[in-house]
């Protein structure tokens, strides 16, 4: 039987950190949770539960001349629904991407 495990977050690299950090907190409501420094490369955490430092972790750093976007998807669910949040989303931003 595999272990009783539960999501504890996610990190990816972004090109760029100021504008994804927007949208995560203006957007899906993700608080600041902290801020710092990986070498030269800043990063942003962000949690929409109290009790975790964070959910999310934002890495600056992802090359814009990569061809695709190497995350498939992320789903977030609001009352029980995907499909609501990610129209909200999409609503939101104006973008499908």
């Amino acid at each position: 039987m595999p272990p009783p495990l539960e999501f504890s977050h996610i990190g990816f690299f972004v090109t760029d950190l100021d504008k994804t950090q927007d949208f995560y907190t203006h957007v899906l409501g993700f608080p600041l949770t902290d801020e710092g420094l990986l070498g030269t490369q800043r990063l942003t955490f962000l949690s929409r539960n109290p009790k975790e430092h964070h959910q999310v972790v934002l890495v600056e750093g992802r090359p814009r001349t990569l061809p695709f976007n190497v995350i498939n998807q992320i789903s977030w669910m609001k009352g029980g629904a995907v499909k609501k949040c990610c129209l909200f989303i999409v609503k939101a931003t104006g973008s499908r991407t």
